[in-house]
């Protein structure tokens, strides 16, 4: 048996310096390859075809690389449709028969034979499925036992994923979606399937909308967050799943609180109905074992694709240095000097740009003074079209004229990262998306969660995710982003030029001095194609308990100890020796509770004495039905006396008795159901009165986090947290007003209600503040909507009294039915733009 080319054979230096390929392949990528003749041309074919049928992996990829490039240098696609159609490619082949070819083109092909299989065996609905993609949703529909399904972007996970829902109609069925800006995209696809939407009364997306006990639901769709999927379990004891399905499953390899508590939710649920089908679905895992627990009872039947349609070519440019301008290529591992330019990082890009371009960042305080700078260089787009004004207007009338982003607007600027209205990053990707002014998104990681947006080309500014740098993983998720499929094979505006997707990493202002993006590209990224994906797993609960580190071993002992009283008996001892003496259970109410409300501030064990000492004071008092008693109370029980982790400083800052009536005022307005431009307005009010009480001379410091942070509070603090208000004009104390107003909608929703749901759940709540504090109202149809999904803005507006004919409330069943018809009625009356846009996601 004749053994494979491999790529370490090309990369001997006598192999392949100054022989005749290097000179024609570099010439074909990185010069100009007209003045290639037709000899040399004949050449770099017959190597193309050579390594594509004895190569291995990375030298077939090799192969296709130089046909791809030859199809779209030279204008001549049979090589291209021949390998595409052999390689089951039909995305390709069929474009290439539908745009380039005539009909006795394609019958000189030389597998003529297939060319009616594909119109029949690869075509789904409107659109043809590569061979990869076709196995994949064969494998989704068809496999029963849990599985685990991996794939790139574009190869329609979220198509199996409402596929599956719409085959398990009979049945109690959930998806776990990564973010709550998520929710009404999924329920939006799930109510776009007339399966779903014929047989599903409703899309369950709040946990406060399912019956329990002897009303509880038989069969249901739901989608939920793992907190809000936590929350349900914790309230109902015996709720239980037939389907889960898991999007973006690497999350749960994470050992932050997210990924522990998403795989502690499926752990329960599995334990409660051992027969429930459990579907995961990734752009990216190794191995189907690293999503195994060995505490659960569960394993994975794995799906992968290795298809490699899309070949991405890597830039660098070194803004702040050299200047120099260098192609990356991934097969040879070589940095190829292409010029030296004269430019900085933003001329660059704009000298470099396609229409539709991602810029990547890593902190969002850089993403929004990146998105400036190159509005700054950018000329202005086309205002006058009424689409534009509308949502222009719409933007400035639902947060504040003053907002940064509108000026980045009117350049075809947006930015996007996770300090934003949720409403607002999806209302601005759907005006990415839609219209062609639009040049550039720049983005922070919120891109890696599921957004779908399209894009040409991606210029990474900063090659960091957090303190980290991008891992193999997050770096293929976040450049598969750009040229997706259903771009590339567009009937209107698809190329073939964008199966060579253009990623540039840009050596710059933004980029951290310790980091070299040759290194980065070259080892770091590991994007050659003989490197191997492994899975870098950090949750503890899918780490063997048998570790020789004993530092790991207590953190899983820790984890097991917190799912276990959580609920008791969920670990499957029978899998694993786990040695049940070393699981240690509270015993009080109080620190019951704290477990089931998923608190991680302090350790529960090693304060449950005191948490039970100042639980005591509060049995038999009133219930709390005012915001500063409510924000004492959580002091003096889950604070006082208490040792709290270092790590959860914005809890601790409750210590405080101004920072609990800074958050007795934020809990006064959520209850009064306040917009976001009355927040905004309500920040500018409270702000003013703190400059006019305090000294000329003295500074304002404002709490603002490590992510806008510019100041410190006091010289022992390491990290500046603190903006100085005093500095900042009207505009920016707008704009500070709008990210504080979500970092502070955040920890309200993700830390402090756990507090408030808690004591509710103890009777120290009285049940109307209650409804107040988690709703913004009591009115039981202002409750109903919001636990569909809508927002607040979107639910007043529906219940001013000129769209009651378009509503239907069951609210016995938290349910309620929206005609599409008020759409046109709100369109009409010149509602907000953006109301208009969040209610497409439900009306039906």
């Amino acid at each position: 048996m004749i053994k494979p080319l491999t790529l370490s054979g090309f990369r001997i230096k006598k192999n392949y310096e100054e022989s005749e390929f290097q000179r024609l392949y570099e010439i074909l990528f990185c010069k100009d390859a007209t003045v290639l003749t037709d000899e040399e041309k004949l050449k770099l074919l017959k190597w193309a075809v050579y390594f594509f049928n004895r190569g291995d992996d990375g030298v077939k990829r090799l192969g296709y690389r130089i046909i791809v490039r030859f199809a779209n240098v030279f204008k001549n696609y049979t090589p291209l449709y021949d390998v595409s159609l052999n390689a089951g490619f039909i995305p390709v082949s069929r474009f290439i028969e539908k745009n380039f070819f005539g009909s006795n083109d394609v019958e000189k092909g030389f597998l003529k034979t297939f060319l009616s299989a594909y119109k029949t065996f690869f075509k789904d609905g409107d659109k043809y499925l590569s061979a990869g993609q076709k196995s994949l949703i064969d494998f989704s529909r068809s496999v029963i036992a849990d599985s685990l399904v991996v794939a790139p972007t574009s190869y329609g996970k979220s198509e199996m994923m409402i596929s599956k829902t719409a085959d398990s109609l009979d049945k109690k069925v959930c998806i776990i979606v990564p973010s709550k800006a998520l929710l009404a995209q999924t329920k939006r696809r799930l109510l776009e399937d007339e399966a779903i939407a014929t047989k599903a009364k409703r899309i369950l997306t709040h946990p406060e909308m399912f019956r329990m006990g002897e009303k509880a639901e038989k069969t249901f769709v739901a989608a939920l967050t793992q907190e809000r999927l936590f929350r349900l379990i914790q309230r109902d004891p015996m709720f239980s799943l037939d389907v889960l399905l898991v999007d973006e499953a690497h999350n749960l390899l994470s050992g932050d609180e997210r990924g522990a508590l998403l795989l502690q939710v499926l752990l329960i649920l599995k334990h409660r109905n051992h027969n429930m089908e459990l579907k995961f679905y990734t752009p990216f895992i190794a191995a189907a074992k690293s999503l195994q627990s060995p505490y659960g009872s569960y394993t994975l039947k794995p799906a992968q694709v290795k298809e490699f349609i899309k070949i991405e070519k890597y830039f660098v440019y070194d803004a702040k240095g050299t200047r120099d301008f260098s192609f990356y290529d991934q097969f040879m591992d070589r940095h190829i000097p292409l010029k030296t330019l004269d430019l900085n990082e933003l001329e660059f890009i704009q000298a470099h740009k396609a229409g539709k371009n991602i810029i990547y960042l890593n902190k969002p305080r850089d993403v929004e003074a990146a998105a400036i700078s190159i509005s700054n260089v950018s000329t202005d787009i086309d205002i006058s079209a009424e689409a534009f004004k509308d949502s222009y207007n719409a933007i400035a009338d639902f947060l504040h004229p003053d907002y940064k982003l509108l000026g980045c607007l009117k350049k075809g600027v947006i930015y996007h990262h996770g300090k934003m209205p949720e409403i607002i990053r999806l209302y601005i990707e759907t005006m990415f998306s839609k219209h062609s002014n639009f040049s550039f998104v720049v983005t922070s990681s919120t891109l890696l969660e599921g957004v779908n947006i399209p894009a040409e080309k991606m210029f990474l500014l900063s090659i960091k995710r957090g303190r980290e740098l991008l891992s193999r993983a997050s770096f293929k998720n976040l450049t598969g982003r750009v040229c997706r499929f259903s771009e590339v094979f567009s009937d209107e505006s698809g190329s073939l030029r964008m199966l060579e997707p253009e990623i540039y990493v840009l050596n710059g202002n933004y980029f951290s001095k310790q980091n070299s993006p040759y290194d980065f590209l070259s080892n770091q990224a590991k994007i050659k194609p003989e490197h191997k994906d492994q899975d870098d797993i950090q949750n503890p609960l899918l780490k063997e308990i048998s570790s020789d580190d004993e530092e790991e071993k207590i953190q899983i002992i820790e984890a097991l100890e917190y799912l276990e009283n959580i609920e008791e008996g969920v670990i499957d001892i029978s899998l694993k020796e786990v040695d049940i003496d070393e699981i240690r259970y509270v015993t009080s109410d109080i620190a019951k509770a704290c477990f089931k409300n998923n608190i991680h501030d302090f350790d529960i064990h090693l304060n449950e004495e005191t948490l039970k000492k100042n639980f005591k004071a509060f049995s038999g008092t009133d219930a709390l039905g005012d915001t500063k008693e409510l924000l004492d109370a959580i002091y003096e029980i889950f604070i006082k006396d208490i040792k709290l982790k270092e790590e959860h400083g914005e809890f601790s800052r409750l210590a405080n008795e101004p920072a609990r009536k800074f958050y007795a005022m934020i809990l006064d307005w959520k209850m009064n159901g306040s917009s976001y431009s009355q927040m905004i307005q309500s920040f500018l009010h409270y702000w003013k009165e703190l400059e006019e009480k305090a000294h000329p001379s003295e500074e304002i410091k404002i709490y603002v986090g490590h992510s806008w942070g510019e100041v410190k509070r006091s010289e022992e603090e390491y990290i500046p947290r603190y903006v100085d208000l005093r500095k900042k004009d009207i505009k920016q104390r707008v704009n500070i007003a709008i990210v504080k107003i979500k970092e502070e909608q955040d920890f309200v929703d993700y830390n402090l209600m756990k507090y408030v749901d808690m004591l509710h759940d103890l009777e120290l709540v009285e049940g109307n503040f209650y409804d107040r504090i988690k709703y913004g109202s009591s009115d039981q149809k202002v409750i109903c909507l919001l636990k569909n999904g809508i927002s607040m803005e979107l639910a007043k507006c529906l219940l001013d009294g000129k769209y009651n004919d378009f509503l239907t409330f069951n609210l016995a069943n938290d349910e309620v039915v929206i005609q599409k018809r008020a759409l046109a009625a709100m369109t009409a009356n010149s509602e907000n733009k953006i109301l208009i846009f969040e209610l497409q996601f439900h009306a039906v």
